[in-house]
């Protein structure tokens, strides 16, 4: 495969996600409200987690991909600033739907009605499909419109090298979630291929940091997803409990993520921040 292929998988990742997001808040529809708070903060941590994966790869692109491409073909329509001007409503979409989920957790707690907690599902289930289609729409248009450019301007050389920076530009921490991640989309072959691709990439005063992200790709994905509760039916009794649960929070960073690529994560998060 192309080098440039690493970063449609990349893609490919986020489709599986955004559709195991949008089935998995169908199935809430169909749980006991006993059941609900055991599944929200499972959510919760796959939004943060695709989030981070999306605005990262956004701004990767923005500083090494499309600024190569439009030096190499001044021509092409891949501008970053008409293809990423997605990224606010994207970082909104994340926001909202995160939000609609503590409050659905909230009514829980405070065991509400049923029709009202089922209101707050079917907003879920519509604020994901949404988002959803609005990412897909952005990936298909960097797909069509910047990929192809690449494809036909670069060697396989200088595609190694523009998929490594890309990677680089993300913090470690995101990139041992990312990479294991990504690799599980693949086909064993090439998965290989992709450690071939990153070998070629890296320059030699990244050789450390190249044997850390090979043992990452080869790594099994240890995805935080614990086991949703099986679907019953809406006519079953459904008994309401409070539970004392607290939202996930975010895994602290590494000290190194102060070191490696700081300005670039920190440019993301300001950006994040004021949107």
């Amino acid at each position: 495969m192309q080098p440039i292929t690493i970063m449609q998988s990349i893609h490919e990742a986020i489709r599986r996600e955004l559709d195991e997001l949008v089935q998995s808040a169908q199935r809430l529809l169909r749980t006991p409200v006993e059941a609900v708070p055991h599944s929200i903060p499972v959510l919760l941590e796959r939004l943060r987690f695709l989030r981070s994966v999306c605005l990262y790869h956004a701004s990767s692109e923005d500083e090494v991909l499309f600024p190569a491409a439009l030096k190499r073909v001044p021509s092409t329509q891949a501008h970053p600033e008409c293809l990423h001007e997605h990224d606010k409503e994207d970082s909104k979409g994340f926001e909202d739907n995160a939000h609609l989920l503590s409050e659905i957790l909230n009514l829980v707690r405070r065991r509400v009605g049923e029709a009202q907690v089922d209101r707050r599902l079917e907003r879920l289930v519509e604020g994901l499909n949404a988002m959803r289609g609005d990412m897909l729409h952005h990936m298909q248009e960097e797909e069509a419109d910047v990929f192809p450019v690449v494809s036909r301007n670069f060697s396989a050389s200088e595609q190694c090298h523009l998929v490594w920076r890309c990677l680089r530009a993300m913090p470690l921490r995101l990139l041992k979630q990312v990479l294991p991640w990504v690799a599980a989309t693949l086909p064993p072959a090439q998965a290989e291929e992709m450690v071939g691709i990153l070998c070629a990439g890296a320059p030699a005063d990244d050789e450390k940091l190249l044997e850390l992200l090979l043992q990452y790709v080869r790594t099994r994905p240890a995805k935080p997803h614990v086991s949703e509760p099986a679907d019953h039916s809406k006519a079953s009794q459904r008994a309401s409990k409070r539970r004392k649960m607290g939202l996930l929070q975010e895994k602290a960073a590494s000290p190194i993520d102060h070191i490696f690529q700081f300005h670039t994560a920190l440019r993301v998060e300001l950006k994040a921040f004021y949107r």
